[in-house]
């Protein structure tokens, strides 16, 4: 799961002549682009099998300050870190069962770079629409 945090006091800086803007439909709408760019990572890489995967990617907006994207299957974290790391759950005598291990692909992380500009252009169509 990977989750990142969105300060209030920097959106209120940044929209402050906007402040009737809903931070929480922000908040939505990035997690939405988010989780569809992420999604488009998981088709280019081809990590379609059945489809539990790419089905199990959401997100969901807490508090109106956090936007978490993330699966809902056990095997996600070793589809976005690989298993041959430390710092994985599986022991190495499980990894050593493994043939090759599987590769870091980091759907979740390249899908969030790819999507900055997306969430940009999102941003300022949403202070744009709020000042008129």
């Amino acid at each position: 799961m990977i989750s990142f945090t969105i300060d209030n006091k920097e959106v209120d800086l940044l929209l402050s002549d906007l402040m009737r803007i809903n931070k929480s439909n922000l908040h939505r709408g990035i997690g939405f682009i988010i989780e569809n760019s992420v999604v488009a990572e998981v088709d280019r890489m081809g990590l379609v099998d059945t489809g539990a995967f790419k089905n199990s990617i959401n997100h969901n907006v807490y508090d109106e300050t956090h936007v978490k994207v993330g699966d809902q299957v056990k095997y996600g974290k070793y589809l976005e870190f690989g298993t041959r790391s430390r710092n994985t759950l599986l022991s190495k005598e499980h990894r050593s069962k493994l043939s090759g291990g599987i590769q870091e692909y980091a759907p979740f992380r390249k899908g969030l770079i790819k999507s900055i500009k997306a969430i940009e252009d999102f941003v300022a169509k949403k202070i744009l629409k709020e000042a008129t």
